[in-house]
């Protein structure tokens, strides 16, 4: 009877009582707040290895280098990779998959993290490459209003270099 009852008890624990119980891996409010923190943590991480990648990329496009941008993009691509994380580790599913496998289940997610971070790193690329290196509309104008301001200074060079070789007593005036 004794063997019946622990067949029976054993059945309850594998079989889930709720659909919720079945989708979802975490089982407490504990495991809940571990998982949100580690999360948490994962984000921070690419995060910060997204400003230094954003940086890498926008300087050795174009030598320049904005602040706001490459922290907005690594914000971006920091969310694939956490995402990721928070997939494997709270459905029931893909956990147990990751967790079956031979070695430690925290490799295999970081296969998965891994995974995610490389497809996002191509985005960070093109993002920080085209939001840092591509002028804006006042960068362009500023750039214009330059290089009309060296061509009048050259022009005017020239002109008194001009009146100076055809009439050698022409000293420009002050």
């Amino acid at each position: 009877m004794e063997t019946a009852t622990a067949a029976v008890e054993a059945l309850k624990q594998a079989i889930p009582r709720t659909w919720l119980e079945w989708l979802f891996a975490v089982r407490s409010f504990t495991e809940a707040l571990y998982v949100l923190v580690a999360g948490f943590v994962v984000y921070g991480l690419f995060f910060g290895v997204g400003i230094g990648l954003s940086f890498a990329f926008a300087f050795g496009s174009c030598q320049k280098t904005d602040t706001e941008k490459s922290t907005k993009y690594a914000a971006i691509w920091a969310a694939y990779p956490t995402v990721a994380f928070y997939i494997v580790r709270v459905f029931d599913v893909f956990r147990r998959t990751f967790d079956d496998i031979f070695g430690s289940p925290w490799i295999s997610i970081g296969y998965v993290v891994a995974l995610a971070a490389l497809a996002g790193v191509f985005s960070l690329s093109s993002n920080s490459i085209q939001g840092v290196c591509v002028a804006s509309l006042d960068e362009a104008q500023e750039f214009r209003r330059k290089l009309a301001a060296q061509q009048a200074a050259k022009d005017a060079a020239a002109k008194v270099k001009a009146a100076q070789e055809s009439n050698p007593a022409a000293r420009p005036t002050p």
